[in-house]
């Protein structure tokens, strides 16, 4: 019910249980209804003031947590964007560790293949030297190169 619904209501209560009194009776029943109307009064408005004191510290406390959460969730970010540098630099050096292992590894297998290639070309000297007329053969049977 609406409160002043209710106010109006228990203003009817107390009216009509005037008509059957004296005048003299009639207005000491209207002054205790009045008094119990302003201590009604003053109990609402205590409430509200207690209320109001209330909801200005709970406004406060929202604000103070407010700034709390945020500066919490400013922190967190500034952690995650430091550690996504630190991730993205660790990438960074990874690759370029990498990139120069597979630089050394094709620098060793081209070096290889000369070896190899070095080797070859001297095995076909020594083969053909062997197989030539002016290749001279030591007593104990060694094969020599004439230079």
């Amino acid at each position: 019910m609406h409160p002043h619904h209710a106010a109006f209501l228990e203003y009817r209560v107390a009216t009509s249980l005037l008509t059957d009194l004296p005048a003299n009776q009639q207005v000491l029943r209207l002054k205790w209804e009045l008094l119990h109307a302003l201590q009604r009064a003053s109990d609402a408005q205590s409430r509200t003031h207690a209320l109001e004191l209330d909801i200005d510290r709970l406004k406060a406390e929202t604000a103070a947590r407010s700034r709390e959460h945020q500066a919490f969730s400013a922190q967190l970010h500034r952690e995650l964007t430091d550690k996504a540098r630190e991730l993205s630099r660790a990438h960074a050096d990874s690759k370029e560790k990498l990139d120069a292992a597979e630089r050394e590894v094709a620098a060793m297998h081209a070096k290889c293949e000369a070896l190899d290639e070095l080797c070859k070309a001297l095995l076909l000297t020594v083969e053909q030297a062997a197989e030539s007329p002016d290749a001279s053969q030591s007593p104990e049977g060694e094969l020599r190169v004439s230079a």
